[in-house]
């Protein structure tokens, strides 16, 4: 009788996991169709239909998640579902939409005629789901493995470039040092509670009183290994190199998906950065992240670099706000974060889709000049963007600070108010130095473009930045509601 009660909630639970099962049997599905079509289409062919297949799978698994958006179950094998996973799943199918329709375009550019790239792009977000998903540190090493073995194989995906194969080992060495770390925080973890569930570490932790010197050892290597994988300071030695050494697709990648899944994570394992007083480290590292950032940012004057230092002053200011440890800090982490990564994405998705009309690839900031000069729309554009990473309102960048500075006045934090304010005036110099070189560089030699055919994509995300303040608060409940329903906090 037992048996078969627990085989009835077994496979009752099987019914939560229909996403995942079914975005898993995809990717099987688009390995073999790539095996099979290969033979007799052309490779380049066979990479826009498997793209073309992805992009309805993540249609129709944005709809199917809207009904589990109410749940909040334990499931087996250390799995929880709730409120802010689903909110979380929703970002990351929206950003991977958008990813795979840029992904059409870059394959006669880059010249990448390997259908695995999708595939290898696919398994990554499916490792990211399963790192949300679950509240095991066992399955949480093994996912962000495997991730990190497909986001190897995409750094050093150009082989026939120098560069691509200097990113993609430095990315593996970089890597496999920051797992280690994790794994050794984690094995001890492991040896002291005999068991890698963070609730039932919680709970004996909460009732038992039983933690010692050996679980903040520990503790302190898990998030030695996360700040690696985020490239805060001072970790932060590979994310310029990787970036500018991938390809600009790849970079896109490394710069959103990642960073989305790694702050839902250390929002998971809240608890322990605040019963033990990590907050100090937190604190230091989010303030020498956004030191380092900004410095860096004002002398960069190739696109990936930029971007690269441009990203580790943000993450600078999503730890240090994750260190204040409630509720409002991490409503303001995540929205602040979105923000950004839709800023972000719509930069990358224009950049490239002007990179595929004009054939040319841009390295530094400078030479988008001899673009911005031939089109007005385009050049409005850019300005838009950049003035959304500055912060300058009714901007989507405007927003993500206001809610910060919001925050920290509410909580009478006025000294971060200050460094964050004072940093924020900086990094608008260095945003706005790229408008000026973008605008008012003296180019003698370039060719009028009247006409340069613009995807509705771009418009869209254009859109979304300039008329979020209509809808700004809808997702700003959204998400604190997603946070308020889920036992994450």
């Amino acid at each position: 009788m037992t048996f078969n009660i627990l085989n009835i909630k077994f496979f009752s639970e099987l019914f939560f996991f229909l996403s995942d099962f079914y975005f898993i049997l995809n990717i099987f599905l688009l390995l073999f169709l790539g095996l099979i079509f290969t033979k007799y289409l052309h490779s380049l062919y066979t990479n826009v239909l498997l793209i073309d297949l992805s992009i309805l799978s993540v249609i129709f698994l944005f709809f199917f998640n809207y009904f589990l958006y109410d749940l909040n179950i334990d499931l087996f094998l250390g799995f929880k579902l709730n409120s802010f996973y689903v909110f979380f799943k929703f970002i990351m199918l929206f950003f991977l939409f958008f990813f795979l329709i840029i992904s059409r375009n870059v394959f006669v550019f880059d010249k990448i005629y390997n259908f695995e790239y999708i595939l290898l792009i696919l398994f990554s977000i499916q490792a990211f789901f399963f790192i949300a998903f679950t509240k095991n540190l066992f399955i949480f090493f093994l996912s962000i493995e495997m991730q990190l073995l497909c986001s190897y194989v995409l750094a050093a995906l150009k082989r026939y470039s120098n560069f691509s194969t200097e990113a993609g080992i430095k990315y593996f060495l970089f890597g496999a040092f920051s797992s280690s770390l994790l794994l050794f925080g984690v094995s001890f973890l492991y040896g002291l509670y005999g068991t890698l569930d963070i609730i039932s570490i919680y709970f004996i932790i909460n009732n038992y009183f039983n933690y010692n010197y050996l679980l903040l050892f520990s503790l302190f290597f898990i998030f030695i290994g996360l700040f690696f994988k985020l490239g805060a300071v001072p970790f932060h030695w590979w994310l310029p190199d990787v970036y500018e050494g991938s390809l600009s697709i790849v970079t896109l990648f490394f710069s959103v998906f990642p960073k989305l899944t790694l702050i839902f994570f250390f929002i998971k394992i809240s608890y322990f950065i605040f019963l033990f007083n990590f907050n100090l480290l937190f604190f230091l590292i989010g303030f020498f992240s956004i030191i380092v950032g900004f410095i860096n940012a004002m002398f960069q004057f190739k696109i990936k670099r930029f971007l690269a230092y441009s990203s580790i002053f943000t993450i600078g200011f999503l730890i240090i706000i994750l260190s204040q440890g409630n509720i409002d800090s991490f409503f303001v982490v995540f929205f602040y974060l979105l923000c950004y990564s839709i800023t972000l994405m719509s930069f990358f998705f224009l950049l490239l889709h002007i990179r595929l009309r004009f054939f040319k690839e841009f390295f530094y900031l400078y030479e988008l000049s001899y673009v911005l000069k031939s089109n007005v729309i385009i050049s409005i554009f850019f300005v838009i963007l950049f003035f959304s990473f500055a912060g300058v309102p009714p901007l989507i960048g405007f927003f993500s600070k206001f809610y910060l500075f919001l925050f920290l006045i509410n909580n009478y934090n006025f000294f971060l108010v200050f460094i964050v304010l004072l940093c924020g005036v900086i990094s608008s110099f260095y945003y706005v130095r790229v408008i000026r070189i973008l605008l008012f560089n003296n180019l003698k030699n370039y060719n009028k473009l009247y006409i340069i055919e613009l995807s509705y994509c771009i418009f869209f995300l254009i859109f979304i930045n300039i008329l979020f303040f209509l809808f700004f608060d809808f997702i700003g409940e959204f998400l604190f509601l997603s946070l308020f329903k889920s036992f994450l906090i």
